[in-house]
């Protein structure tokens, strides 16, 4: 769908709401989290959320985000939902999300799963990497196949063998569909979860000096950075940010802009919203 200026306002509104929830849970149970991506250039740029975005993003390091994952549920109020595999098996995202229920945002390739379909704010895992750049771009290739046979076992979204949902088919061989299939029918979802957080966590005793949420290859901040954050005006709140916020957006962005043209103005746009 294409937003109007309503839309998105509105839609602002209900994010902001769900993001004051996820940071009261957080300071009721002393579990730091920061903004991150597209969160922290709208913090950055214009101490709000981007005027053309549609969501919110949030990191914590491993240590913080297990807690969370087994602390939240308790703390949430009675209108939000927490949305990870350990408490929806069917949901094909292997980060959380907190949801709103009574709300309605579904992305195209999600559409007919039997999930929570609440607007959300996400919540991504951090986790080091090695400051050696081929054993980064090891792990990388290793998560990025371990995320897409964990997003396999709930929904199918490529070309090859198999139909995929709703129409939406995202590039990938023959081949590397293949070897998906023949992982999905010889491993459990639980396994291929246990695996990929294996993964994700390999070098997080290794003292190297980055995060990151390990799929991504510039989406990386110090460990200084996350070790002392810094507040940051979000709205009409506040919020915790890595310290030296624009070296992270470089980092991530390269050269990152407070206006980008209307062709690059990227967002979700789901299917359905309400």
């Amino acid at each position: 769908m294409k937003y109007n200026s309503d839309i998105l306002r509105l839609l602002h509104e209900e994010l902001y709401d769900v993001l004051r929830e996820v940071v009261r849970v957080c300071d009721t149970a002393g579990i730091p989290y920061f903004i991150q991506g597209g969160t922290a250039i709208g913090a950055h740029f214009f101490e709000d959320i981007v005027p053309w975005d549609d969501d919110v993003d949030l990191g914590m390091t491993r240590e913080n985000y297990e807690r969370f994952l087994r602390e939240a549920p308790a703390l949430l109020g009675e209108g939000y939902v927490l949305q990870e595999f350990t408490t929806e098996h069917d949901t094909p995202f292997y980060f959380a999300k907190v949801r709103k229920r009574g709300t309605r945002f579904v992305e195209s390739e999600w559409v007919g799963l039997p999930i929570e379909e609440g607007i959300y704010v996400d919540i991504f895992p951090y986790d080091i990497i090695p400051d050696d750049e081929v054993l980064a771009r090891r792990q990388r290739r290793r998560v990025g196949f371990l995320v897409n046979c964990f997003m396999a076992k709930s929904v199918w979204l490529w070309r090859w063998f198999g139909r995929a949902n709703n129409g939406v088919v995202f590039p990938k061989s023959w081949l590397s569909c293949a070897v998906i299939r023949l992982m999905c029918a010889t491993h459990s979802k639980e396994r291929i979860y246990e695996l990929l957080r294996r993964e994700l966590t390999r070098y997080n005793d290794s003292g190297a000096s980055r995060y990151n949420i390990v799929r991504m290859p510039k989406d990386m901040i110090a460990v200084e950075a996350i070790r002392n954050p810094e507040r940051r005006l979000f709205g009409n709140m506040e919020v915790w940010a890595p310290s030296n916020l624009e070296s992270y957006l470089h980092s991530h962005y390269g050269d990152i802009q407070k206006w980008l043209p209307e062709d690059k103005r990227l967002n979700h746009a789901p299917e359905v919203l309400g």
